[in-house]
């Protein structure tokens, strides 16, 4: 970005993508919200009316007591996995969004390449040389001045 002088034009990309992105968490909660209330409104909506019934089994005398129990134990071991549907079902969506993302990057080509028929760069010997350099993120508050340095192959 510092390369090609590009840096607000990136800013300004990043700020729209994150705009985006923000806009698509917020309503992805809100599906996520409404799912985990409709999930436990049927499950209580279920758990109680199937209560209800094992209740009045119970004062007509064709339940006792322990069957009651056992109904609601039943219930318990049958619900609670079922909250946790939700939340796997939310984590395999994501994970198949990242996969598709990582690879819509993957596609993405180059915006710098070779020109057609470019020789290949051969390098013998190479090393990189810093002569008077001068850097500062304001004009009136330099960081580096004058510095001139020398990095060989290898280093």
């Amino acid at each position: 970005v510092k390369y090609f002088s590009n840096e607000e034009h990136e800013q300004k990309r990043y700020a729209a993508a994150l705009l985006s992105y923000q806009g698509a968490a917020v309503r992805s909660q809100a599906s996520v919200m409404v799912l985990d209330v409709g999930q436990a409104t049927i499950i209580g909506v279920g758990v109680t009316l199937v209560m209800l019934i094992a209740a009045s089994k119970v004062v007509s005398g064709s339940m006792t007591a322990g069957d009651f129990v056992l109904v609601n134990t039943y219930l318990l071991q049958l619900y609670v996995p079922l909250n946790s549907l939700g939340w796997v079902y939310r984590s395999m969506k994501q994970s198949i969004v990242d996969i598709e993302q990582m690879f819509a990057l993957l596609e993405q080509k180059s915006t710098v390449a070779d020109l057609p028929g470019a020789p290949e760069l051969e390098v013998e010997d190479a090393s990189v040389e810093f002569e008077n350099v001068t850097f500062g993120y304001r004009p009136d508050v330099p960081i580096l001045r004058g510095i001139s340095f020398r990095v060989p192959a290898g280093r």
